[in-house]
């Protein structure tokens, strides 16, 4: 799922910390999108879904420097 459908939807999830952006979610599950800076935020993200959309959600974990 695109982010900006899940904005329409009422879905997508911001995370922030001291008022900088470190995690969004474009819903929860397996077709959607997640991005957090660290494994904290991705915890956050994922415990704060209202659902987990689908049969459930895979975990990639990756490194961009």
């Amino acid at each position: 799922m695109k982010l900006c459908q899940a904005i329409e939807q009422g879905i997508a999830i911001k995370l922030e910390r001291d008022s900088i952006i470190t995690g969004y979610a474009a819903g929860i599950g397996i077709f959607s999108l997640v991005v957090a800076k660290s494994n904290e935020d991705l915890k956050l993200l994922i415990s704060n879904a209202s659902s987990i959309q689908g049969p459930g959600f895979l975990h990639l974990p990756e490194t961009m420097n």
